[in-house]
């Protein structure tokens, strides 16, 4: 839409600046020299009249119509071209997105219909993304002004609230000041895939305006009603039997009421009055929407995944690209924009094909299927081509979408007893499989016993390792599952009071909510990190590039990245004893190592400061991180390296893993270090890591 809308301004910007150049300043009743004059023909007396033995008109015959490229001209400008420059207005007239069309139309009430002169008449210019309606008064006898130009917008784009008369098509009244009028249209711009007569001029009374709407309601009142039972009968039987086709079933069925509410101009007055751009586009897209739904079933309930994989494959590519292609309804592409249809309707005659052949075969839920689906898939068929304008389907004895609405119920009622006949079915094949796999299963198993016995005592020894290391497994990702779930849960609670209608929060409550989400993001990706490191320790796959470094300048980017971390709890980090002192490590770990147990220090302490200091030895560097925290019991002291171990004051401060310890024993190890702890209750830790400082270990 908005790339449409620069190329128009584009292309206007150009002709201003061609015709800028050439055009004449108007002044003193002259007109410029591109537009042609008043008085080189006399005016047209080709006038419609209105009577009610017809209530309803498409006055093209008595319409001219004059083309320019000139967004420039104004009302008084077209109203002073002589009438050699307006051409008629053929029935077979090709309209042009780019061009700005002036129509011009005379009207007069019948005089001697009274029935006319009662009447409300109302008038449409069509659907176009711009349009204007120029009605011009009569000449005032008594002061002997000049006529005046009354204007009135009415672009599909105009919102309801805005409109004269509240109706999904653009509409004004008509013979309000007298029984005669002069009507200028100025139109420009359409949506690609809508039919010729919907940039047509339209001429009604009201009363069967209503009338028509009244009849069309009741119709879709009733549909609704239909459909809703229909899809509430599926949605349980989905429910109950958890089968996909169902699902498939139920989505088409609730998109289906609402496409054919598009159709009919419904959305814009029941479903989505403020939403006028998508109320544009919105029965092209919903159209193909249900399509694909419908193909997407048909392929469940056929089974073609089994009966037919290479069909299903390319349904499944065509679907897509259909979805795809629908896009195109948002720009300037009439080819792309027929592809949908034209494509959906070769999957539809490919999947009635192949419903038939089922059903030869002795499917009996296919018979089911094809006799539900050859109405629907018939008038399908017609919509599809008549969207693509290789049919016309005016002249039917009844409306397409009424035949696929009646057809869609009838569908319904013969899905449901096709899927009741296909579970049925399919249950008695699975009955029979278990029944076949037993009597094999006893075969097998009277010639397997003399061999069980042989390898039982193997069987016994190698049983209790796997117990053991299913144990095990089970226990990972039961700790694992329970981690992750646990931020997971949190993001997704915060994230549906943020998304809930009720608008109640305000902006500190939001951005505490939002703060809340990112930390717990930071937690569950931490966790991922601890579980990543974690797995390859497990595995030995860790590789050490170790070289000899300077700890100090190390130690203090390090903390320079914990410093805000710190402060927002109040506690301060101490680097007591910044003394030169080399290490031979490698450097991604040492990091790793520090920024762990820096870490752990911060969020387990609540007041205080966080100490760090470097002691020298002969062949060795100690590390020592210290934190006024809350402590550790002396019996807890090992078990705290143990994956997944964490003690139980700990559990209420922190959420967490409990694989950092573990990762960072491991990765000292290594190193042919060590890392000792002492902890006092309630007064704090100190972690201590001593690194080789020389090439005291190989890799």
């Amino acid at each position: 839409m908005t790339f449409e809308r620069l190329k128009f301004l584009l292309i206007i910007f150009f002709c201003y600046s061609i015709l800028d150049s050439i055009t004449i300043i108007v002044a003193d009743e002259k007109i410029s020299s591109t537009i042609p004059n008043a008085d080189s023909s006399p005016a047209t007396k080709n006038t419609l009249i209105i009577n009610s033995s017809k209530l309803e008109y498409f006055p093209i015959e008595y319409t001219s119509v004059f083309e320019t490229n000139d967004n420039k001209l104004n009302i008084e400008d077209i109203d002073f071209i002589g009438e050699k420059y307006w051409k008629p207005l053929k029935p077979n007239f090709e309209f042009n997105i780019h061009t700005i069309y002036w129509l011009k139309l005379n009207l007069q009430l019948d005089d001697k219909d009274k029935q006319a002169q009662i009447l409300e008449w109302i008038i449409s210019p069509g659907f176009w993304f711009d349009a204007s309606i120029f009605i011009k008064k009569e000449k005032s006898k008594i002061d002997g002004k000049p006529s005046e130009w009354t204007v009135h917008n009415l672009s599909v784009f105009t919102p309801l609230s805005e409109r004269i008369i509240k109706h999904n098509i653009p509409l004004i009244d008509l013979f309000k000041d007298s029984q005669k009028q002069q009507l200028f249209l100025k139109l420009q711009g359409f949506r690609h895939g809508r039919k010729s007569e919907f940039r047509h001029i339209k001429i009604s009374s009201l009363k069967k305006l209503r009338f028509d709407d009244q009849k069309e309601l009741y119709f879709q009142g009733t549909y609704l009603g239909i459909a809703i039972a229909l899809v509430g009968f599926h949605f349980v039987l989905w429910l109950w039997f958890r089968e996909k086709s169902y699902f498939w079933l139920v989505l088409m069925g609730a998109v289906s009421p609402i496409f054919f509410h598009a159709i009919y101009g419904f959305g814009i007055t029941h479903l989505w009055p403020s939403l006028i751009v998508w109320n544009e586009y919105s029965a092209s897209l919903l159209g193909i929407i249900t399509a694909s739904f419908y193909l997407r079933f048909s392929a469940v309930y056929l089974n073609l995944e089994i009966q037919y994989p290479r069909i299903n494959f390319f349904l499944s590519i065509g679907i897509v690209i259909s979805l795809m292609a629908s896009l195109s309804v948002f720009y300037d592409m009439p080819a792309v924009i027929k592809f949908a249809p034209l494509l959906q309707t070769v999957l539809s005659l490919v999947i009635l094909w192949v419903s038939i052949k089922l059903s030869l075969q002795g499917h009996r839920h296919a018979w089911y299927f094809v006799a539900g689906n050859a109405l629907i898939l018939f008038s399908f068929i017609l919509w599809s081509l008549s969207q693509t304008n290789m049919i016309n389907i005016d002249y039917l004895p009844v409306s397409v979408s009424h035949l696929t609405q009646v057809a869609a119920s009838i569908q319904g009622v013969l899905l449901a007893l096709g899927m009741v006949d296909r579970m049925q079915s399919m249950r008695q094949v699975i009955l029979e499989t278990q029944l076949l796999k037993e009597k094999q299963e006893k075969q097998q198993s009277k010639k397997m016993q003399h061999l069980m016995k042989i390898q039982n005592a193997e069987l016994a020894s190698a049983n209790y390792a796997l117990k053991e290391v299913d144990q095990l497994k089970d226990e990972f990702l039961a700790k694992t599952s329970h981690e992750l779930n646990t931020p997971l849960n949190g993001i997704i609670g915060l994230s549906e009071v943020l998304l809930s209608d009720d608008n109640i929060f305000t902006i500190k409550e939001r951005e505490e909510y939002l703060e809340l989400i990112v930390s717990r993001g930071q937690h569950l990706r931490d966790l991922v990190l601890e579980l990543l490191e974690f797995t390859k320790t497990k595995r030995d796959v860790v590789k050490l590039y170790p070289e000899s470094f300077d700890v100090t300048s190390h130690i203090q980017k390090i903390l320079l990245g914990f410093e805000s971390m710190a402060t927002k709890k109040g506690l301060k980090l101490i680097f007591e004893e910044q003394t030169d002192a080399f290490v031979f490590a490698d450097v991604r770990r040492f990091r790793q190592i520090i920024s762990i147990l820096i870490d752990n220090a911060i969020k387990y302490t609540q007041t205080g400061n966080i100490s760090l200091a470097i002691v020298n030895k002969d062949t060795s560097t100690e590390i020592r991180i210290s934190d006024t925290g809350v402590g550790i019991e002396t019996s807890d002291l090992q078990s705290i390296f143990e994956p997944f171990k964490q003690v139980s004051k700990i559990k209420k401060i922190r959420e967490g893993a409990g694989l950092g310890l573990s990762i960072c024993k491991h990765l000292v190890e290594l190193h042919n270090g060590k890392i000792e702890i002492k902890s006092v209750i309630g007064k704090g830790s100190t972690f201590s890591v001593i690194f080789p400082s020389n090439e005291q270990f190989k890799l």
